[in-house]
């Protein structure tokens, strides 16, 4: 329930956000560097539903420079996500491989995020799994399962060649 409530107040895009535990109930204190912008908390009655409680002063938040926030309207075409396991030398950079995705499908790639990493003996002498997830989306059509086929192929193609990758 926390992990949510952090979720939820790291969109806000404060500055030097902090989320610092204060008891044992799971309250935390919402910090943008040193200056206390409010409390988290977690109510858990006998009864659901769980309530998560978010109080930020609004007038220390806006007095923080956030920066500028543009207005993305919601798609009108669907997401297509898919994972794409890799099996690396252990040196290899997240940054090269996240980047190299997102440049092999500019057109149709909206995110790419790594979402597991694990290493044991048992891949190989000094070697990890990365998973990625990649997320395909077009603001003029609904892609068909060929099309990301295709753009999966031509990733997993491109990573296995630069980055000596066994895809898996």
């Amino acid at each position: 329930l926390i992990r949510e409530a952090k979720g939820i107040v790291s969109e806000l895009g404060i500055p030097n956000l902090v989320l610092k535990s204060i008891d044992s109930g799971g309250s935390l204190e919402i910090l943008s560097g040193n200056v206390l912008l409010g409390h988290v908390r977690v109510s858990v009655p006998s009864n659901p539903p769980v309530i998560i409680f978010v109080d930020i002063d609004g007038e220390k938040l806006l007095k923080l420079d956030i920066g500028e926030r543009e207005y993305a309207p919601l798609p009108k075409f669907p997401a297509v996500t898919r994972d794409v396991s890799l099996l690396v030398k252990e040196d290899t950079k997240i940054d090269d491989i996240l980047g190299e995705i997102q440049h092999a499908g500019m057109e149709l790639i909206s995110d790419v995020d790594l979402i597991d990493s694990f290493e044991d003996e048992k891949l190989g002498d000094h070697k990890r799994s990365l998973t990625f997830r990649i997320i395909f989306q077009s603001d003029e059509r609904t892609l068909t399962g060929e099309e990301v086929g295709r753009e999966m192929e031509k990733i997993t193609k491109i990573l296995a060649k630069k980055f000596d990758a066994e895809v898996r």
